[in-house]
């Protein structure tokens, strides 16, 4: 009953339906929502930080991890790096990523795989040696695999009822912006500063975005039932 409820939870409560109200505007007027502003600059500031990474991933391994070597040998390892990554992400997705999250929450997730990719990068382009690049190529995909769905699903409790579809389209759009600036910041910083520059870029870049990720502790998400279902599934 309304007249039951403290000060306090009354106000908590008028907050949280206001935050999670439909805004004017349509799919930019979602901007307008804190929660939803915030993981948009998140998403796109990790979009461009990863792809500063992977479009110039095969030139950093033939520049730096392997100068002058055999070309079929240089080709032979990028195979082998990238199998890595895929058998990592493949661990991830199918038997971390639910008991993670049930332990965890979504928050934590998104937070600690940004962390961890941001190690990786940072590894790799200050160590510049072929070691410690295969020991932390596996947290490159265990980062994504966490974060990324932790990521969707926040967005989603974000969301107003009935603008789910816009949220995630917007989401897409903005992610998308990233995924096309960052290979050209990636040429330019791989020309004309250091074969390592896109690497440590990146990981600048997602250690910002990790920072990013501190307010969200303040804001409440919350999910329908048929949600938590879902999630409870994984």
């Amino acid at each position: 009953m309304p007249e039951s409820l403290t000060p306090d939870r009354r106000k908590k409560d008028d907050d949280l339906r206001a935050s999670h109200a439909a805004p004017q505007g349509g799919r930019l007027g979602l901007l307008r929502l804190p929660s939803i502003a915030l993981l948009l600059s998140i998403g796109f500031v990790v979009n461009f930080a990863f792809f500063n990474f992977q479009t110039t991933y095969a030139l950093w391994m033939e520049k730096v991890l392997f100068p002058g070597a055999n070309a079929q040998f240089v080709q032979a390892s990028i195979g082998t790096m990238l199998t890595i990554v895929g058998i990592a992400g493949v661990i991830t997705q199918f038997w971390l990523v639910g008991p993670l999250v049930r332990r965890y929450g979504e928050k934590a997730m998104v937070a600690g795989g940004l962390v961890s990719r941001a190690a990786a990068w940072g590894v790799m382009g200050t160590a510049n040696l072929l070691l410690p690049a295969l020991i932390v190529t596996p947290l490159i995909s265990f980062g994504g695999g966490i974060s990324q769905p932790a990521m969707m699903a926040l967005l989603t409790y974000a969301s107003p009822p009935g603008q789910r579809g816009q949220t995630i389209g917007l989401a897409e759009s903005i992610q998308g912006l990233g995924r096309i600036l960052g290979p050209v910041a990636a040429g330019l910083l791989f020309e004309q500063i250091s074969p390592n520059a896109p690497m440590l870029t990146a990981a600048t870049l997602t250690c910002i975005a990790a920072l990013l990720c501190i307010p969200l502790w303040r804001m409440e998400f919350k999910p329908t039932a048929s949600l938590i279902r879902k999630r409870d599934e994984m």
